[in-house]
């Protein structure tokens, strides 16, 4: 009876522990949450308290998480943030981190998400969020860097981070080929009689072979306008011409 006794005593104990551990280490994840989104807080103070967050790993992603969606975060967290989700996370969490792919956002954002979902993987929703964005930029919208003027150099540069976007965002496609051939077929229309040119446009620039099936079909039912035939046309000459 003693020996039981002191077995419960003992299992409050640690469970005791463990509860503590638990709740100090919300507290303090809380705290460091709130200092780094707090308007008042002082710069430095801000970047301590987002190390601090990152340095608690797992315990603290949801934390980490938000403070990369929320556009109110100073720029420089956020891109901090995002590049640690791309270190510490998986494709779990790739759909509500590919949803900061927007034209509006900062191109410094978009090419970290790029970089991360890359590397983390892309859910089915994660890659279709990387083909609206994807469409949007193809269609001509106009993203955040565009509305300013700048200088050759500037223009360059820029140049090359949206090269080195597009490059991240093709590769994240070409490495979820099911769910994006899924995708094109149920929303882009690819297989249909009226495909999506922008459907076409993916198919090529990802070589995805796997859809060669699909672009056949226009052929031989009612065919697309001109510049869509032309465009399947030259597509499956290219790409198809072996299956």
């Amino acid at each position: 009876m003693r020996r039981r006794y002191w077995l419960l005593i003992l299992g409050l104990t640690v469970a005791g522990m463990v509860f503590a551990t638990c709740w100090l280490g919300n507290e303090h994840v809380g705290r460091a949450f709130g200092r780094v989104l707090e308007g008042q807080e002082d710069s430095g103070r801000k970047n301590q308290a987002l190390e601090d967050l990152l340095a608690k790993g797992a315990e603290a992603k949801g934390a980490i998480l938000e403070i990369a969606l929320n556009p109110q975060t100073e720029i420089d967290k956020r891109l901090r943030a995002v590049e640690w989700l791309g270190q510490h996370t998986d494709r779990g969490d790739s759909t509500r981190v590919a949803s900061l792919l927007q034209p509006h956002n900062a191109l410094a954002l978009r090419l970290a998400v790029g970089k991360t979902i890359n590397r983390t993987g892309c859910s089915p929703a994660c890659v279709r969020i990387v083909l609206h964005y994807l469409e949007r930029i193809w269609r001509g919208d106009r993203a955040s860097e565009d509305r300013f003027r700048s200088n050759t150099s500037e223009l360059d540069r820029t140049g090359l981070l949206k090269e080195e976007l597009l490059a991240y965002v093709l590769s994240t496609l070409q490495k979820e080929k099911s769910s994006t051939l899924g995708v094109l077929e149920s929303i882009y229309g690819l297989g249909s009689t009226t495909p999506s040119p922008f459907a076409v446009y993916v198919v090529d620039e990802i070589n995805l072979k796997e859809a060669c099936g699909d672009m056949t079909i226009p052929f031989v039912g009612m065919p697309p306008d001109d510049v869509v035939r032309s465009s399947l046309d030259r597509t499956v000459r290219r790409l198809c011409k072996q299956e």
